[in-house]
């Protein structure tokens, strides 16, 4: 495309069928485009100690949104955002099929993000030992 930060337009979408999706007047069918979309430096896991589970921390730049507005999906399962400033989001782990995974899709209201490189590396979550009760 040849839009520019700031431009406009009518966003065409065609469907399976190779039809063209109509667009109401109501809904609005303008877009405003932009070249200012957030930025993930790092995605880190860690175990928090005070809560006792997991979470994955992204940091970055320009971060949008709040925490009711981002979606973190762990191998397509939508996980608990607990916390969200411009510059870092902190999600619970509460849903993965085991220790290991890679495939992490981030998604803010404005769109993709810029560092979804990130999104592909190997994180590993270690079972912890929380407590032991007499029997």
């Amino acid at each position: 495309m040849n839009k520019e930060d700031g431009d406009s337009g009518t966003l065409v979408v065609f469907l399976k069928t190779y039809e063209e999706a109509n667009c109401t007047v109501e809904a609005g069918c303008d877009f405003t485009y932009t070249s200012s979309v957030p930025n993930v430096t790092d995605v880190a896991t860690r175990f928090n100690t005070e809560s006792y589970w997991y979470e994955v921390v992204l940091q970055g730049t320009e971060f949008t949104g709040t925490a009711e507005s981002l979606e973190l999906m762990i191998e397509g399962v939508v996980q608990e955002t607990i916390s969200a400033t411009e510059t870092e989001i902190v999600f619970k782990v509460s849903d993965v099929a085991s220790e290991e995974f890679t495939n992490l899709e981030m998604y803010f209201e404005i769109g993709s993000p810029e560092g979804n490189e990130l999104f592909d590396e190997t994180h590993i979550i270690e079972p912890k030992l929380i407590s032991i009760s007499p029997s």
